[in-house]
């Protein structure tokens, strides 16, 4: 980064309210977590993986943080992901992201119809482009995302841009026009009333009162899945 340990730190605390260390534990709990819920690989392999050079010392760190053990953690967490059990909501939550990773990973053409509207997210969509993306019929891909989501196709997209926005609004420093503009909005008013209607707060009080997400989630959980 070219900066000294102090500048980083400060930086880093302006920016996100954590020192690096702070951030880079946080990072790895959060793939641990993924990792005891979605894998049957040992602890110990987990904690290599996490950046753990000491099975005891992640062991112990994780129960600090969690207030249980990494197994006990995976006996109270796992289960089965399905699609019966995601309800369609914005924002996506960590448990949300989970089922929608495998959803997308198991069914091609909603991969293809997420990974199109990700990678062009600044564009509109008319229903013959999303479902010559999906590979579907019109009427078709109307009624998959019916069964599964309960949405049309262009609320999923309205809905994928608010997502994304949610996650600009939790680490960004960008104007919230500037937000609106990235996420594929053309009018910061018009964004400002969906984005009111769908979270249930403001862009600027969401932006003040919500964790750090990473920006990048969305588009890390869905679009790499093509071709799986």
């Amino acid at each position: 980064m070219h900066l000294s340990r102090a500048q980083l730190n400060r930086k880093l605390v302006k920016l996100l309210g954590c020192s690096a260390l702070k951030l880079i534990m946080d990072y790895r709990f959060f793939t641990a977590k993924r990792l005891l819920r979605e894998t049957d690989a040992p602890v110990k392999e987990i904690s290599a993986r996490c950046g753990f050079s000491r099975h005891g010392a992640f062991c112990r760190s994780f129960v600090l943080e969690f207030s249980c053990s990494p197994s006990h953690f995976r006996n109270l967490n796992r289960r089965s992901y399905n699609a019966a059990s995601l309800t369609w909501r914005i924002p996506l939550h960590e448990t949300d992201m989970l089922l929608l990773q495998q959803m997308v990973a198991e069914k091609t053409w909603l991969n293809k119809l997420f990974a199109t509207v990700l990678a062009r997210i600044e564009d509109s969509f008319s229903s013959e482009q999303l479902a010559a993306a999906a590979g579907l019929s019109i009427c078709t891909l109307n009624r998959k995302l019916k069964e599964l989501f309960n949405v049309t196709p262009q609320r999923l997209v309205r809905d994928i841009k608010l997502q994304y926005a949610c996650e600009l609004l939790s680490c960004s420093n960008e104007t919230i026009a500037g937000i609106a503009y990235e996420a594929g909005f053309f009018d910061p008013a018009h964004f400002c009333r969906c984005f009111k209607t769908v979270i249930g707060s403001t862009p600027s009080d969401y932006k003040a009162f919500n964790p750090v997400a990473p920006v990048t989630q969305l588009k890390k959980i869905l679009v790499n899945q093509n071709g799986k």
